[in-house]
């Protein structure tokens, strides 16, 4: 589960991470993952991260209610299950996602829709996230972690059609600058053609 808030501890916690964990380092010519660069550079930024992992859907349960509480997630939370619907339009699978992206249950079901495409050569991957109204912690984790994924694969995720709600935590998280972002589906069809051109 991934959280960002605040300013003043982050570098504290960055050095106490370093010295005390008793893990070993990368040096700087070792290769970091893309996750670790934007770790990095936000506890750089004086911001705190918190990173809760665990197996216990209760205890993340209570995790993501106390990052709420803080006001680090949005607070706003609906009944409706996540679901996806799949589509293809110009060799680019359009996910349609609605519902919650959340600890336990919208995380994992997108994981492994994202997975099972990845596996079948599908590396084009449009996230139609209109009809999503919650995203916690833990469901902004995994977005990072597919948007890794497919880079590792030499494939693209972008997302388009986000609502405010999403929008606003992306750009509260600084995850706007990480994400490719486009405002419209012709646009993000568009773009998947461009970056490809500018690959070859």
């Amino acid at each position: 589960m991934l959280a960002l808030a605040g300013a003043g501890t982050g570098a504290a916690l960055g050095k106490a991470i370093a010295h005390d964990s008793g893990v070993p380092q990368p040096t700087p010519d070792e290769k970091c993952s893309e996750g670790v660069v934007f770790f990095r550079k936000v506890l750089k930024e004086g911001r705190s991260l918190l990173v809760v992992r665990t197996d216990s859907h209760e205890i993340a349960t209570v995790a993501c209610g106390i990052l709420d509480r803080l006001g680090i997630g949005m607070q706003e939370r609906t009944n409706v299950k996540m679901q996806v619907a799949t589509r293809q339009a110009d060799g680019i699978t359009i996910l349609d996602v609605s519902g919650r992206i959340t600890v336990g249950e919208g995380n994992v079901m997108l994981r492994e829709v994202v997975r099972d495409l990845v596996e079948k050569g599908g590396k084009r991957i449009l996230l139609n996230l209109y009809e999503v109204d919650y995203v916690d912690s833990s469901g902004l984790g995994e977005l990072v972690g597919i948007h890794t994924t497919l880079r590792k694969a030499n494939g693209q995720m972008k997302l388009v059609d986000l609502s405010k709600k999403v929008q606003d935590l992306l750009q509260t998280t600084s995850m706007n600058a990480v994400f490719d972002i486009q405002k419209d589906e012709a646009s993000a069809i568009r773009s998947f053609d461009q970056a490809a051109g500018a690959i070859a």
